[in-house]
């Protein structure tokens, strides 16, 4: 997704406020941030929050990672352009969006990282598990052909000031056992239930 100048300098303003501004406000406490790949990969966690995509893309500095952000965002200035300068591209909600797909994989394609939270809005009420999850992200996935790392954000019912956030990085996720023959919605469903059960894994070792 191409920027004006404008909006780039906007971004390494705000990468640079949150690399002193983050840890004071929500200093996050990282479990396993040593798993994360070298190479494009999507960061897929579940939604507590609105800091939570910040917190994300705070982890992958310097790298600049990119995100899919509600349509709703991207309808009037000046907060479209403040959004579209976090690399941020608008989905619309309970639609099969391939437009933001084709997004998606573009991000990847430059290489870059791509943030996406699978259960597709936050989870307010927090029942002691996860929200379905889109399948989107499974089909992201294969298309792609990169790892998917799991994040877990153990707070689930929100960030506290001056607290720390705690997140809980899995294992890559491999997925070559259905790269071979064409993609079909049964290998899509089968990634990202893989996807789902990673992350499951990921709230019990939380315990919440």
């Amino acid at each position: 997704m191409s920027m004006t100048k404008a909006q780039n300098a906007f971004y390494h303003f705000c990468a640079g406020l949150a690399r002193v501004v983050l840890p004071v406000l929500h200093p996050p406490k990282v479990e396993g941030n040593s798993k994360l790949p070298e190479g494009p990969f999507v960061f897929c966690a579940n939604h507590v929050c609105v800091w939570d995509c910040i917190i994300m893309a705070y982890l992958a500095l310097p790298r600049r990672a990119g995100f899919m952000a509600k349509a709703e965002l991207f309808e009037k200035q000046p907060l479209r352009w403040i959004v579209q300068s976090f690399q941020a591209f608008p989905v619309k909600r309970g639609t099969a969006d391939m437009s933001a797909v084709k997004n998606a994989l573009a991000c990847l394609k430059e290489g870059r990282i791509f943030i996406i939270f699978p259960e597709g809005t936050r989870n307010r009420d927090w029942q002691g598990e996860l929200l379905p999850f889109n399948k989107g992200t499974g089909f992201i996935a294969l298309m792609s052909k990169v790892p998917v790392v799991p994040v877990f954000f153990a707070d689930v019912h929100g960030f506290k000031l001056f607290r720390k956030v705690r997140m809980l990085v899995g294992d890559p996720i491999d997925f070559a056992d259905l790269h071979s023959g064409p993609l079909n919605a049964e290998k899509t469903a089968a990634a990202t239930e893989r996807i789902r059960q990673e992350m499951i894994k990921l709230t019990k070792n939380a315990q919440v």
